[in-house]
């Protein structure tokens, strides 16, 4: 995903004994990295609801944040962002959600009204990564044991270990099994066209299209450029 990049006023705060600059963030990297694919099933062997519930955000320079620089877009259900937390120097955050992202969309963080888009979506057993769950993902699945593939995209079952059991797991999730027949030739829905929300001066990312006000544009003084998420 590009960077998305916005007109700031050049000046410097101060707080904590730690000084900011209001410019665009530079962000260094992120665990779950931005354009993640989470293709395991979203649950555990006992039946735990599984996903991603918490993004680490490392940034170049000291970052001073708080919950409502976060905006959250989603094209199935959102969790919000319930707490942040940092490190000493406040270059590395972690960012807590009220619930794991749901399985069959996407979900869009944007950070300081999108300086920085965090793009992730959770696609069960659609290993091959082209939005279908189907015999497909099998291959895929066969390929991956054949060649010793330890990524952890291919631990279905979500154990640990990517081994015949993953391969077992697939076979019953594209069954059925378990009430999971949806998933079964499922198209996940494809993102539209970014749109660039003004309401006065402030400016922010809709990833799938939806400004709540879009009649405010154009910004002004601030602008945005659309991205790909």
């Amino acid at each position: 995903m590009s960077k998305h990049s916005m007109f700031v006023f050049a000046s410097m705060l101060s707080f904590g004994g730690i000084a900011f600059a209001s410019q665009p963030l530079s962000v260094a990297w992120s665990n779950p990295p931005t354009g993640y694919v989470d293709t395991r099933q979203d649950r555990d062997t006992q039946g735990a609801k599984m996903g991603v519930d918490s993004i680490v955000i490392a940034f170049l320079d000291p970052v001073a944040l708080v919950i409502s620089d976060i905006e959250v877009f989603s094209n199935v259900a959102r969790p919000q962002v319930s707490s942040l937390s940092s490190n000493q120097d406040q270059t590395q955050w972690t960012i807590y959600l009220s619930a794991a992202l749901s399985p069959g969309g996407g979900t869009v963080f944007s950070i300081r009204n999108g300086e920085v888009l965090l793009a992730y979506e959770f696609r069960p057993v659609d290993l091959n990564n082209d939005g279908v769950a189907d015999g497909n993902d099998v291959v895929a699945l066969e390929n991956a044991l054949e060649n010793a593939k330890e990524d952890d995209l291919f631990d279905v079952n979500r154990d640990g270990t990517v081994d015949g059991n993953d391969l077992t797991r697939l076979n019953e999730l594209l069954d059925g099994t378990d009430g999971f027949v949806a998933w079964s030739g499922f198209v996940f829905p494809t993102a539209a066209a970014p749109t660039c929300c003004c309401n006065g001066g402030n400016c922010s990312i809709a990833p799938w299209g939806n400004c709540l006000n879009p009649a405010a544009c154009p910004c002004g003084t601030f602008t945005c450029a659309g991205v790909t998420p």
